[in-house]
């Protein structure tokens, strides 16, 4: 009878410990109620390696480790640092608390370091970011870090927007296409051709950059007509330069007219002369001028001549054989040091009787020469020559400038 109870007092006993357990208390609520005002729960002390790997702690009854096992880690390597973790069944998770969370929390963090505290990963992947559970941007670990939106948005709608200008932005009008929409109409087209459209048509563009649009048009504040080049009344040209640069021209008009300095370009007649009938030459007439941009040049000239024998006894020719007399005008750069030719006039003159008198001629032209900036010179030079074989027999006494209107002037054209 005495084993009979001794067995039922264990047997209620044991039912009671395995149901309950109490330290520091006689009525445990709960599994395992531990309860003290001055002690603590020291859970087990391990050395974690990583977060991947359950070792070193064991199952004792072998096989996996069972989820929530906790454990106190001291280690620091790895991922892994000092403090509560528990297994959930793949991995160690820290449990930490809040007051030293390296955690982001729903509400924002405060006192974070640049640079040491940041959203992203530590490891070769991507950063996704949804809504809805959608995939809206991704932050690639490749391409240099690119920000990839999944969608190419609209004009109406553009993938970048401002929170208070939704219909404003940038957006993929098609592939390897870029396109700018204000007030949610496309205005700019980059297009996969290189091509880029401007205005209110959007399409391929017709060249390198296409405006479009009836009325529209393009306005360089730098080509108004207040530049300092632009010095005509007319509305100003637009003129492309050796690199490539658009720059301000006024129309063509006269920017400077001025005859040369002297009243008249040959004050004093001069003579070309040969008793033989010879070709002779001479330079009569030189003017420098400077130009601070690349100018269409224009010359104009106007010379009285006189032409008699070489003789000043008898200066009336009579031989019947032509005399020929002109002038050239060139101009000569700094830079090049050739001649150009910019105009020629000639003329001849023949007379069989001696009753003739002497005889007034003029000659006058006019040419044109494109030239750089710099310095320039213009030369005019007079030619005579009085025949070939013995037609010379009373040679030629040729004077220029014989008038005092003669002029030199030159007109820059701009």
């Amino acid at each position: 009878m005495k084993k009979i109870t001794l067995f039922l007092v264990l047997s209620i006993l044991f039912d009671i410990c395995v149901a309950q357990v109490g330290i520091g208390t006689v009525n445990p609520t709960a599994a395992l109620d531990v309860q003290s005002s001055t002690g603590g729960l020291l859970a087990p002390r391990v050395a974690l390696t990583n977060t991947l790997i359950s070792a070193p702690v064991l199952n004792p009854q072998g096989g996996l480790l069972p989820a929530g096992t906790m454990v106190y880690n001291i280690n620091t390597i790895a991922d892994v640092s000092p403090g509560y973790y528990y297994w959930n069944g793949t991995l160690w998770v820290r449990m930490a608390a809040a007051s030293t969370s390296n955690d982001w929390t729903l509400t924002g963090n405060a006192g974070t370091t640049a640079g040491t505290n940041f959203l992203g990963t530590t490891d070769a992947t991507d950063l996704r970011i949804k809504t809805q559970n959608i995939n809206r941007w991704n932050i690639s670990n490749a391409n240099n870090g690119q920000l990839q939106s999944y969608s190419r948005g609209t004009a109406g709608a553009p993938i970048y927007s401002f929170q208070t200008d939704t219909n404003t932005g940038l957006f993929s009008s098609g592939v390897d296409a870029v396109g700018l929409t204000t007030n949610g109409v496309e205005k700019l087209r980059v297009n996969n051709n290189g091509n880029v459209v401007i205005g209110s048509t959007m399409g391929a563009g017709g060249a390198k950059l296409h405006l479009t649009g009836a009325g529209n048009t393009i306005r360089v504040d730098n080509l108004s007509s207040i530049n300092v080049n632009n010095n005509g009344i007319d509305n100003p040209v637009v003129k492309v330069n050796a690199n490539g640069d658009f720059i301000l021209e006024p129309s063509v008009t006269t920017q400077a007219s001025n005859e040369s300095s002297a009243d008249t370009f040959l004050a004093a007649p001069f003579e070309l002369s040969s008793s033989t009938g010879a070709f002779t030459s001479a330079v009569i007439h030189t003017v420098n001028i400077t130009l601070t941009k690349p100018t269409l040049v224009e010359v104009v000239y106007w010379t009285g001549c006189s032409i008699n024998r070489f003789s000043t006894f008898t200066p009336i020719i009579s031989d019947d054989q032509a005399r020929g007399y002109g002038v050239l005008v060139q101009e000569t750069g700094a830079t090049t040091g050739t001649a150009v030719d910019v105009s020629y006039c000639a003329n001849s003159y023949s007379n069989g009787t001696t009753s003739g008198v002497n005889e007034n001629f003029t000659l006058s032209g006019n040419g044109y020469v494109s030239l750089p900036a710099g310095n320039h010179t213009f030369t005019v030079t007079a030619f005579a020559l009085g025949g070939t074989g013995g037609f010379g027999a009373q040679g030629y006494r040729i004077r220029f400038g014989n008038n005092a209107l003669s002029r030199f002037q030159i007109i820059y054209h701009n």
